[in-house]
């Protein structure tokens, strides 16, 4: 389901938060306002979670239109070593179901939703990338520029708490990839992604 609100304020700087019984609090510090400037904020209600369990939000602004929320998961051993499995917009599914991609939009704005229904022992890797954007990767510094002012962040939902990260603030950027954190599905630990936790995926365009 889905809503929306509007209000009429004066320029300023200001903070936006939304509550509802039985979710998590939304809240965003940066709600500037400038003169004659409409303001288009979106922001998704989450459920409370069950022990164990976890879901990653994404959202951001009005361009680039389509931008794809990825988690990369452990899937077991195979002959002895660890292997892993994508979901994404192509594979919304991995460990019987329980990380799945539950909306993929492409129309800008977002929320776009992968739950965790239980995290295994191993690495997941949470990643954002700009669907085409490939096509617009600067050779002299190997990065999207529509990336990084996307406005995009991340928030992730896991018991009774929830976590926000930006991009340009968390993470690091590689051609049209946000490299974000990593939990471990063993400890629940986050850590910011950095090239050498985080390699950007080999298969990526």
């Amino acid at each position: 389901s889905g809503g929306s609100y509007s209000e009429q304020v004066p320029a300023g700087a200001y903070a936006c938060e939304a509550t509802y019984p039985g979710f998590y609090s939304f809240f965003d510090p940066d709600c500037h306002i400038g003169p004659g400037m409409t303001l288009q904020k979106p922001m998704p209600m989450c459920p409370f979670m069950n022990p164990g369990h976890g879901r990653f939000i994404l959202t951001w602004g009005p361009s680039p239109t389509d931008m794809d929320l990825l988690i990369i998961a452990p899937s077991g051993l195979r002959a002895g070593l660890p292997q892993t499995c994508t979901v994404d917009y192509q594979n919304k599914y991995c460990q019987d179901r329980r990380v799945r991609l539950d909306y993929d939009n492409i129309n800008a704005y977002g929320p776009e939703t992968v739950t965790v229904e239980g995290f295994i022992p191993g690495k997941y890797i949470v990643y954002v990338r700009h669907f085409g954007g490939h096509r617009f990767v600067d050779r002299r510094t190997n990065l999207d520029p529509m990336v990084s002012t996307s406005q995009a962040a991340v928030t992730y939902y896991t018991g009774q708490s929830a976590q926000r990260f930006e991009v340009g603030k968390h993470g690091y950027l590689e051609r049209e990839d946000w490299m974000l954190l990593s939990v471990d599905g063993a400890t629940g630990q986050v850590k910011l992604c950095t090239p050498v936790l985080c390699p950007r995926p080999s298969s990526a365009v």
